[in-house]
Order: C-alpha cells, then sequence, then structure tokens
C-alpha cells in the first residue's frame, strides 16, 4: 500500500549532528591510536572541547556512547587477542619468542 501524503516533520535536519558525530569519531580513533595510554572519556571530552563549532546541546549520550564504542574497537585492533586455551597460549609464547630473537 502506497500513500500520497506529505509527513510534517517538526524538528531540525538532523544532518549538522551527524557531521559533528562524524569528525568527533575521526578525530577521537585518531587521538586514541597515537596514545594508547589515554582513557577513552578524556579522549571524547579533550576532542570535543577542541572543535569550535560544536553544539554540546545538539550531541546527545547516544551519539557519545557511537563514538566511545567505536574508538574502542579500534583500538582493540592493535591488541593482541587473549588465547583461548593451553595450546594457543604457548603457540603465542613461542611466536614471541622467536619474534625476539629475530631482532637481534
Amino acid at each position: 500500500m502506497i500513500l500520497n501524503a506529505r509527513a510534517d516533520h517538526n524538528h531540525e535536519p538532523d544532518e549538522e549532528r551527524k557531521i559533528q558525530r562524524q569528525k568527533l569519531r575521526q578525530e577521537c580513533k585518531k587521538r586514541a591510536l597515537e596514545d594508547i595510554t589515554e582513557r577513552l572519556h578524556k579522549i571524547i571530552i579533550t576532542e570535543a572541547g577542541k572543535m569550535e563549532n560544536i553544539a554540546s546541546d545538539r550531541l546527545l549520550p547516544a551519539d557519545v556512547s557511537s563514538v566511545r564504542q567505536s574508538v574502542y574497537r579500534v583500538r582493540q585492533k592493535t591488541q593482541p587477542k587473549l588465547p583461548k586455551s593451553q595450546e594457543e597460549t604457548h603457540q603465542s609464547l613461542n611466536d614471541y619468542k622467536s619474534l625476539l630473537t629475530e631482532r637481534k
């Protein structure tokens, strides 16, 4: 069934908020990779404060949560995966040991 009615929207377009969220996400990802010891919350707050035209009243808690999750995923890619079994643990240690001997 197709309706030919026009829906009236009584809110502003979300386009500006989406652009701001994307800019914030990119800056936070870059900073999270540069400084892996910095807490994610501090990175997000600092980067949001640096952005000149960011309207903090337009960023919703869901936007901040989305940025935090995105930055967390990027940071996790730089970390080695935890072994799930004893065999994987031994293999990881052997790989690390051979890596160290190659560097000498």
